[in-house]
């Protein structure tokens, strides 16, 4: 479980409208519209020999008519 969202909007500010929580922290509902740009940032956390590493990848779309366009590029490897 997260305290935080799953996403959210970027725009003139690192996080801004809209988000996307689960339906019990929100008090209503919101569209996502062609020319929205979101970040979505799903959250884990997984435990090794003890310790708990807490995963959390962001990855930016636009909304458009036809679905997401992903903008970023997910790295598959493990930084140096």
């Amino acid at each position: 479980p997260t305290p935080y969202g799953t996403g959210h909007g970027i725009g003139l500010r690192c996080c801004e409208l809209p988000t996307i929580h689960s339906a019990s922290l929100t008090d209503h509902d919101d569209v996502l519209r062609s020319g929205h740009v979101i970040a979505l940032e799903p959250e884990t956390a997984v435990e090794s020999e003890g310790r708990v590493y807490v995963l959390k990848v962001e990855d930016n779309f636009a909304v458009e008519e036809q679905g997401l366009r992903l903008l970023t590029t997910p790295s598959t490897t493990w930084p140096d």
